[in-house]
């Protein structure tokens, strides 16, 4: 119990810092364009949705990790793309989902998902 207490707060911690540091590239990278893209969110709010998530990937549903250069790296993916980083508009993904929708929809993304696991599933 007290090594899963200390897994959630490192977690947690992660999760407060990379969402501030967010934040400020955000801020920083807003400066170059004429409509800024908003950022609304909170640590708060970031652990809240940590904890709703249980930690997974909101589209590929691998457990994802803090430790950087993994494609199960958490990362804050923009629902839809260029609305900004709000509460409406944000899930956790694993950076290897959140590098490869890019620019799509959900729904594109999730279609792509399901073409690549059919293929996989039948070519082994």
């Amino acid at each position: 119990m007290l090594v899963c207490k200390m897994m959630t707060n490192l977690i947690l911690d992660v999760i407060k810092r990379r969402v501030g540091l967010r934040a400020r590239q955000v801020k920083y990278t807003n400066k170059s364009r004429q409509v800024p893209v908003p950022f609304e969110l909170t640590p708060g709010f970031a652990e809240r949705l940590w904890i709703l998530q249980e930690g997974r990937c909101a589209y590929c549903n691998v457990p994802m990790t803090t430790n950087p250069g993994f494609p199960s790296t958490l990362s804050l993916d923009q629902v839809h793309p260029g609305m900004g980083y709000t509460s409406s508009n944000v899930k956790w993904a694993c950076f290897s989902c959140n590098h490869a929708k890019h620019s799509f929809s959900v729904d594109q993304h999730m279609e792509h998902l399901r073409l690549q696991r059919e293929h996989f599933v039948s070519s082994h």
